[in-house]
């Protein structure tokens, strides 16, 4: 990865830290978004793996956790469970290893798809409510 890229994708998840500190997961897959957008713009494949693998885990996250009952206290929990792994990613990046960003990577997707399969047993389903 560049210098350019490893710039941009640094500051974009500077910016999804923020978000995830504000306890929201609402539109957090943007800034997976955004960075493959720049990646692929700037033909860099590390980039955009970190790009879809950030966009992938919090989108399906976020689309799971809205079929729940999950009170605001709830939503700023499972953000919040999130930060440690991008902040392993930032550090990662940061550093240049490619080792270490793919490890880092590999951690955030397992603790989004663990938490996924989690989630029911923390949380009761929202009534199926059928559309007329």
């Amino acid at each position: 990865m560049n210098a350019v890229v490893r710039e941009a994708v640094v500051k974009i998840l500077e910016s999804l830290k923020g978000a995830l500190e504000n306890g929201t997961l609402y539109n957090t897959d943007m800034h997976g978004t955004r960075i493959t957008s720049v990646s692929a713009a700037l033909e860099s494949k590390l980039g955009v793996l970190v790009g879809e693998t950030i966009e992938s885990s919090l989108m399906q996250l976020y689309l799971d956790m809205r079929h729940l009952q999950i009170d605001e206290d709830g939503w700023s929990r499972e953000a919040h469970a999130i930060l440690p792994f991008v902040d392993a990613l930032l550090d990662s990046l940061k550093s240049g290893n490619e080792i270490s960003i793919f490890a880092a990577l590999s951690e955030l997707r397992y603790h989004a798809t663990r938490t996924q399969h989690e989630l029911s047993s923390r949380y009761r389903a929202r009534p199926f409510v059928p559309r007329r």
